[in-house]
């Protein structure tokens, strides 16, 4: 049906395409082995960064409702008898 309506023969350009997905693969997988470990430095660093950015608004978060629940507590017959 494609060979009819576009005039693609995908028999010879799915080894064509194979074909340049491994050497591709070659070349990147070199290039990944000599980056990788400054990424995994560069990464952590920025895992932690987003870490803190994440922890002090859940730490403001739970601040606010631990005092509210303290509140709620001096306020209550349970601690007033």
């Amino acid at each position: 049906m494609l060979e009819a309506r576009f005039g693609v023969n995908l028999q010879s350009d799915i080894g064509l395409l194979k074909q340049a997905v491994s050497e591709y693969w070659q070349q990147a997988g070199g290039v990944a082995a000599k980056m990788l470990p400054s990424l995994a430095s560069g990464g952590m660093a920025i895992v932690g960064f987003f870490g803190i950015l994440l922890a002090l608004p859940v730490s403001a978060v739970l601040l606010v409702w631990l005092r509210h629940i303290r509140q709620q507590y001096l306020e209550s017959n349970l601690y007033q008898s």
